[in-house]
């Protein structure tokens, strides 16, 4: 790919530091990658930033988020809350890859 989306900081419920993506507008939609995967090369971005406002997120130990505290799928989706707490959404579409399908199960279970 050749396009690179600006990258931006939020924390986490403990102050972890993570980095995000937030392109296009409208509709909220939060992707969640799969296992090893990240913001880069961004494809899933590129694919979707034209149907509504596409926010992706590298997980704790994955892209350019480092590792920090708890990193496990539940973390994770507290990391998901974080985000949309952090850029104040409502009625967001939250949907993931792989381990990312898991976080997004996790975060049903937890919010």
């Amino acid at each position: 790919s050749s396009l690179t989306f600006q990258t931006r900081i939020f924390r986490g419920f403990d102050g972890a530091e993570l980095h995000y993506v937030d392109v296009g507008s409208g509709q909220p939609m939060i992707y969640v990658c799969g296992f090893g995967s990240s913001i880069e090369p961004g494809t899933i971005i590129e694919a979707m930033q034209h149907h509504g406002r596409i926010i992706v997120f590298d997980q704790r130990a994955f892209g350019i988020t480092p590792a920090a505290g708890e990193m496990s799928i539940h973390q994770s989706a507290r990391d998901v809350q974080a985000l949309i707490e952090h850029l104040d959404l409502n009625d967001v579409v939250l949907y993931g890859y792989s381990m990312g399908a898991a976080v997004t199960f996790s975060y049903v279970a937890q919010f």
